[in-house]
């Protein structure tokens, strides 16, 4: 039977086309959903008390370290290793290595972002200040312990920089999560505070060739309530203050805020083994923007607003595939700028996503791929008799796996 299996997953490994962008993990992509409706271990960069619910993992993300490109050929992967509780360390610990500044979601991809402040909904994490950084993340600390009376507390510590003796660049974060059991309507209530801030220096320059401020300040709550024993919803809050004083570099200065809602309703499959699931989320960010061309300073207000809507499915097709599906769409998108003033639908010019992807286990493995859609459908749209959907012709695959990730439960 393993044998049988293991080629059976070499010959379907063996059709896939490997195309990667760095974004979330590839089952949350495949499902066009957020991580906060549905729940995946990327919840941890949201809230580091929730490493203890994936104790005892190996993550590993096999996509390119950034956006675009191809799978990184065992150079550019990124990931860690959750440990189980030991007595001597206190708690659960978490190392994480080379993780990207940004990860893009599948709302991301649906609105056009400002041109200088980005998208509301654009990615779980993005660098300290909300700008395009270019100092890499070198690693990730966490260490989470359990309270006792259904709460639970966690920290994480990560730094980066670009380790050049010139145009130095380098970031740190901190943040806290505390889960706090039952309280009010919900039956589970997390919540997480973070702060993260970035020095450049010009070393080109002889005077005044440090930032002035770079930063960002974020908090959040994620709720969950049961309303059955095989229904419930979750409910989230985040907002970001983001702010960014480069006068003495760039004769620029940026700050803006985020909030971000969300509502998802939850219905478990076959006992937990699949699920389907449908939610909202409004995003709304709004800044300003100082630039001084020659000797006239340009200012410019930003801001858009987000409604989407998402459904998603997953279940099981055998006990060691899982199939899944997701689609979502931007109901509303606007965008406002102050110079010159414009009042704009916020459409990226693709107003729907459709994902879907697969999650194959063995033993204690699992492989999870995000297909892209369009080789899927030609693949679909394209059987033949006597060929059938499972041989391409010359060249061809059956589908491209955009993103994929392993991981290992110890």
């Amino acid at each position: 039977m393993k044998k049988g299996l293991l080629l059976l997953l070499a010959g379907l490994m063996a059709f896939f086309g490997m195309s990667a962008k760095a974004m979330a993990d590839a089952r949350t992509d495949s499902m066009s959903a957020d991580v906060r409706e549905i729940g995946d271990i990327d919840l941890i960069w949201y809230y580091p008390n929730m490493i203890l619910d994936y104790k005892g993992t190996a993550d590993f993300r096999l996509n390119t370290n950034g956006l675009g490109g191809t799978f990184g050929d065992g150079v550019g992967e990124w990931g860690g290793v959750i440990v189980d509780e030991t007595s001597t360390l206190g708690g659960v610990v978490a190392t994480y290595v080379n993780r990207p500044n940004t990860l893009e979601t599948t709302a991301g991809t649906l609105i056009a972002p400002l041109p200088v402040l980005g998208t509301p909904l654009r990615s779980y994490f993005t660098p300290a200040g909300n700008i395009t950084s270019d100092a890499t993340n070198i690693f990730d600390e966490f260490w989470a312990t359990d309270l006792g009376g259904g709460s639970n507390l966690g920290f994480h510590f990560g730094y980066g920089d670009n380790g050049l003796p010139a145009d130095q660049a380098a970031q740190w974060s901190l943040s806290a999560g505390l889960g706090v059991g039952a309280v009010g309507p919900f039956n589970t209530l997390n919540i997480h505070a973070d702060y993260a801030t970035e020095d450049i220096t010009d070393t080109a320059l002889a005077t005044n060739n440090k930032s002035q401020g770079i930063s960002s300040v974020k908090v959040g709550v994620l709720g969950r309530s049961d309303v059955s024993d095989t229904n419930y919803i979750n409910s989230f809050l985040d907002l970001t203050f983001d702010n960014d004083n480069l006068t003495n570099l760039d004769d620029e200065t940026a700050s803006d805020t985020t909030l971000v809602l969300g509502l998802a309703c939850n219905h478990k499959i076959d006992s937990g083994k699949g699920l389907l699931s449908t939610g909202l989320m409004f995003g709304w960010l709004g800044g300003d923007t100082e630039t001084e061309a020659t000797t006239t300073k340009i200012y410019d207000d930003e801001n858009t607003w987000d409604l989407l809507w998402n459904g998603s499915v997953e279940a099981e097709a055998t006990d060691w595939l899982t199939v899944r599906a997701g689609l979502q769409k931007l109901i509303v998108g606007r965008q406002f700028e102050s110079n010159p003033a414009s009042y704009t639908d916020n459409s990226s010019g693709d107003d729907v996503a459709f994902s879907t992807g697969f999650g194959i286990n063995w033993e204690n493995w699992v492989l999870n791929g995000d297909v892209e859609a369009e080789t899927l459908e030609g693949t679909i749209s394209g059987v033949q008799p006597g060929k059938g959907i499972f041989f391409g012709g010359a060249g061809e695959n059956i589908v491209t796996v955009e993103e994929a990730d392993l991981s290992y439960k110890f």
